[in-house]
């Protein structure tokens, strides 16, 4: 079937496709900068996630969400282990939102780079984006976690950020020389400045690698952020639509009297040299942090316990803690608790939470004068023991099952760079292990998803930017 074509801005489009790359351009692409098509993909999520906030923080005065939701829709990694039915919590947890603060910036930022963006690609490859990337920046997070700390396996993970993520990248390949305006209060002065697109974007997104990898903030799940925006960077070339990018770097080559006359259309520059370093640096960073998790990874397991008994006369004992054994080194939860951080502290400096060779079998110590080994700073201090009384049994792993008996120590005060020793304490105490997740095969699984998906990152970043840019 044939049809006949016309010249715009040097670009020839086919008539059956004229109606349809002439509705949808861009804000500030088109000339005079109209808006000549109506987000409705980008408005309809947002009006989705602030109904879910509405109804999910009803109880809270619509403050922040309520614990029944979180339990109910939130991504906890160590569930799929459980359970795979819990893949719906990938979808639903897209949806949550902690606080109002959350749910108003994510949505903001949705808005601000999610018009463009879906102008760019059409609602529907829009949409395709979003969730994907979404999906993905979960991957990415369940991977990580076993280096920014096997506890993050077990924290709940909500809201959007991974999704609008992907949604930011795609902005940074489409539009790198836009200008973005934003202000900031110094006081009570506001302070406003313009930078480029591609440098407040990229800024960002060196944050989110740079907090990752130094783990702080274990319960913000940074490489799902990272993960989200690497995503958008890699699905980009797959849903976009060559001769609609055609059309809009015709349109924009309008803004420009030379090109008018002269259709010239060979303005796009595509990231820029420092831009494009920094961010194939950063991506590099996570295809190497991907590589150190599937190479390393043999054995990562994570044991709840129950624990339970007397400080001294000084409080009762009633915790759950979690402890993860990641090959043969074992890392416990932080644990709010003053004297069940110390009881917890003294069997891991004792080695007694694993034992390969006491495998299915039980010990007893009795009145046993040692030492327990407690990390301060780079210096390993030897804390006084004397255990009373000690039972210890072994699941087929090697892996303590429960623990109970007596000892005394002391407590040790830490500071900034010293310690003493405190004041003795004896404690009466039962552990046992109540929940076994085995986690490796989860965790190598992700681990090659994010590689596969960092290095198409990678390459789009290096080959393909100019192809996809519409204002360089």
């Amino acid at each position: 079937m044939g049809f006949d074509t016309y010249l715009l801005g040097g670009v020839n489009i086919g008539l059956r496709y004229a109606g349809r790359y002439l509705r949808g351009l861009p804000t500030g692409v088109f000339p005079g900068g109209y808006e000549l098509s109506y987000p409705k993909s980008t408005v309809a999520l947002i009006i989705i996630n602030v109904a879910v906030y509405a109804v999910t923080s009803i109880r809270n005065m619509f403050m922040s969400i309520s614990d029944y939701w979180v339990e109910l829709g939130s991504y906890i990694p160590i569930l799929m282990v459980e359970d795979s039915s819990n893949i719906y919590r990938v979808f639903t947890s897209m949806f949550l939102h902690g606080d109002i603060l959350h749910i108003f910036f994510n949505m903001y930022f949705l808005y601000i780079f999610g018009k463009s963006v879906e102008n760019s690609l059409g609602s529907l490859r829009f949409l395709v984006l979003y969730f994907i990337s979404g999906i993905l920046a979960t991957v990415f997070h369940t991977a990580f976690s076993y280096i920014q700390g096997a506890y993050a396996l077990m924290i709940p993970a909500i809201g959007a950020s991974g999704a609008i993520s992907g949604v930011l990248a795609a902005y940074l390949m489409f539009y790198p020389g836009t200008s973005l305006s934003a202000c900031w209060f110094f006081f009570i002065f506001p302070v406003c400045f313009t930078v480029r697109a591609s440098y407040w974007l990229l800024f960002w997104f060196a944050t989110q690698v740079i907090y990752g990898y130094s783990r702080l903030g274990a319960a913000v799940a940074f490489f799902a952020h990272a993960g989200g925006f690497v995503a958008g960077i890699a699905l980009l070339p797959l849903v976009v639509r060559r001769e609609r990018l055609e059309l809009l770097r015709a349109w924009r080559s309008y803004g420009h009297i030379l090109n008018v006359i002269f259709r010239d259309t060979e303005f796009v520059r595509g990231l820029g040299r420092l831009t494009k370093v920094a961010l194939s640096i950063l991506i590099a960073s996570l295809i190497a942090g991907s590589a150190v998790i599937t190479s390393n990874v043999n054995y990562l397991s994570i044991y709840v316990a129950d624990v339970s008994g007397r400080a001294a006369n000084i409080t009762e004992l009633d915790d759950s803690v979690m402890f993860a054994l990641v090959n043969d080194n074992v890392e416990v939860q932080t644990i709010t608790n003053t004297y069940t951080r110390v009881l917890i502290n003294r069997l891991v400096g004792l080695d007694v939470l694993i034992n390969r060779s006491a495998s299915s079998s039980s010990l007893n110590i009795v009145g046993l004068n040692t030492t327990s080994k407690l990390r301060v700073g780079n210096t390993i201090v030897d804390v006084p023991v004397y255990v009373e009384s000690l039972r210890l049994t072994y699941g087929v792993d090697g892996v303590l099952k429960e623990a109970y008996g007596s000892f005394r120590t002391v407590i040790v005060s830490i500071g900034t760079n010293t310690y003493r020793f405190g004041e003795s304490i004896t404690y009466d105490f039962n552990i046992k292990v109540v929940e076994h997740y085995d986690a490796s095969r989860m965790i190598l699984s992700t681990g090659l998803v994010s590689l596969t998906v960092s290095a198409i990152a990678l390459m789009v970043t290096l080959f393909r930017d100019k192809e996809l840019t519409i204002v360089g």
